[in-house]
């Protein structure tokens, strides 16, 4: 019975793991300017809204508006300030980007898709 009751367990601990939102890994995307690994987690159309232009890129041009945004205001620091795994399979992100020239929240939503999450919109505005 005991080692029943450790398998369930170790199940449910392991499937939290593998069904957990990779904040670190965005955390870090975000703060070394790195377009690639933050789109790595996100489906085949993404929402992107910079200073309130919106667009519905596939990744590769995802990719490529990320990496002119992240050329423009090169990251100094990031950090998200809060983070929402939801009941179900939504989760949202908010946090501080901080460039030379300019100060920017981000807002991230993601969904879980295939027992992945995925992000489904990227928002950047200036503060």
């Amino acid at each position: 019975m005991n080692s029943i009751v450790a398998f369930v367990i170790a199940a449910i601990v392991s499937l939290s793991t593998f069904l957990s939102v990779p904040f670190d890994e965005l955390e870090k995307g975000f703060a070394e300017g790195d377009a690639t690994s933050i789109l790595d987690s996100c489906g085949e159309k993404i929402i992107i809204t910079i200073d309130k232009k919106e667009g519905v890129y596939s990744k590769t041009q995802a990719t490529h508006v990320l990496k002119t945004f992240f050329t423009n205001y090169p990251p100094k620091t990031f950090v998200f300030v809060y983070k929402k795994k939801e009941q179900g399979v939504n989760s949202f992100a908010v946090g501080n980007y901080i460039s030379d020239k300019e100060q920017f929240k981000i807002s991230l939503r993601m969904k879980l898709l295939k027992s992945t999450h995925r992000i489904e919109s990227i928002t950047i505005d200036k503060e």
